[in-house]
């Protein structure tokens, strides 16, 4: 019906009549156009909450043989997730990763041995139970020595999961490209302060635009500025 009208509006313009035109007047956005409009947003909008929310690089633990800069999980805003089965991101030399529950710590849900070129580690087991705190640690190793560090997030309790999980889905109904979807989705969780979740969804866009790689790239650089020979020389794909 608006597609309608709007070409009647032409076709009177047309003919020279009285009548006049102004395309100011027709609130008629190609569902293309705002797409590439929300993108071309994306970056500046993350990276500019990020930055306000911390006016600060993440600091960067000293250990004996090198430096990890953690991001994710539990790193920046809460440190509740809502993702079920995290990735987990760092800058920096480890060569070790681990995850336990604080409750019982002597199962390790991860102990994988890392590259010193490897920056992320996606969680593939069962999933994390709600309310429970986890515990996960980075490890750099040499024939002498170990030197470690550990950071503490907790699995969201399910009420707050679902509601959550209810309001993706809405995202998903009223969105129907894949990567404005994860956009507005990563926009959701950083709004409600769930960075981890947000940085996450960002990582895993699946065949990423240029802006979504800039973002990604930008977001490591201005947490974790100074990365090893290594890890600067390695293209990561998430």
């Amino acid at each position: 019906m608006r597609l309608k009208f709007l070409l009647t509006a032409l076709t009177i313009t047309s003919l020279n009549t009285s009548i006049s035109f102004n395309p100011s007047a027709f609130a008629f956005v190609s569902p293309l156009s705002m797409q590439q409009d929300n993108q071309s947003k994306f970056q500046l909008s993350l990276l500019g909450n990020l930055q306000q929310m911390l006016g600060r690089r993440l600091p960067r633990p000293r250990i004996s043989r090198g430096f990890i800069c953690p991001l994710s999980p539990g790193i920046i805003g809460s440190s509740r997730i809502w993702n079920d089965r995290p990735l987990f991101l760092w800058g920096g030399d480890a060569t070790h990763i681990t995850l336990t529950a604080l409750d019982n710590p002597e199962l390790k849900l991860i102990d994988h041995a890392l590259e010193t070129t490897d920056t992320y580690f996606q969680y593939e087991g069962s999933a994390l139970q709600p309310g429970q705190f986890y515990q996960w640690t980075l490890s750099i190793s040499s024939q002498s020595s170990v030197s470690s560090v550990s950071f503490t997030f907790q699995a969201m309790d399910s009420p707050e999961r679902d509601t959550l999980g209810e309001e993706l889905q809405k995202i998903e109904k009223q969105v129907n490209e894949p990567e404005a979807i994860a956009i507005s989705q990563v926009q959701y969780f950083a709004g409600q302060d769930f960075w981890s979740d947000a940085i996450q969804r960002l990582y895993q866009i699946e065949s990423p635009s240029i802006e979504v790689k800039q973002s990604q790239t930008e977001i490591s650089a201005h947490f974790c500025p100074i990365q090893s020979t290594a890890s600067t020389a390695k293209n990561n794909q998430y």
